[in-house]
């Protein structure tokens, strides 16, 4: 991943990351469930990929794929999706943390959006010290 492709896209990299955990688990998939297992994970995942995106043909085969799956493949099937989940929310933890720890390297960085020190001066603007404080008070998090 170039510095370019960075500022243009700061997700890239969370997206690089996201594949290649996705191609680790396909090959874990193949080596411990076989190939036939991998190529229904891959089937279900590409056509819910093309649903997501307003396919109506590959919902209706989603639909049927998922009517019709073999009783013992329901249990793998759903561990290799909740897998493919679990990986993409550690790359999505790691990414936030690269993020970060980029923009605090940075020198001429202001306060970055969203974070306690971007939002308490705004907050002060519209609001008295007291109130903002009393505010702080009455979450219930």
């Amino acid at each position: 991943m170039t510095e370019s492709n960075l500022a243009t896209d700061p997700h890239a990299a969370l997206r690089d990351d996201v594949r290649l955990l996705g191609r680790l688990l396909g090959e874990v998939i193949k080596q411990q469930a076989g190939q036939t297992l991998f190529d229904r994970v891959e089937d279900i995942r590409i056509l819910a990929k093309q649903a997501r995106d307003g396919n109506l043909s590959a919902e209706q085969q989603l639909n049927q794929r998922l009517t019709h799956l073999p009783e013992h493949e329901l249990l793998p099937v759903c561990r290799a999706f909740t897998h493919f989940l679990n990986l993409a929310n550690i790359a999505e933890q790691y990414h936030r943390i690269r993020r970060r720890r980029a923009w605090q390297q940075r020198t001429d960085a202001p306060a970055q959006a969203a974070s306690i020190n971007e939002l308490l001066p705004r907050a002060l603007t519209q609001q008295t010290a007291d109130q903002v404080w009393q505010a702080i008070l009455d979450l219930d998090i």
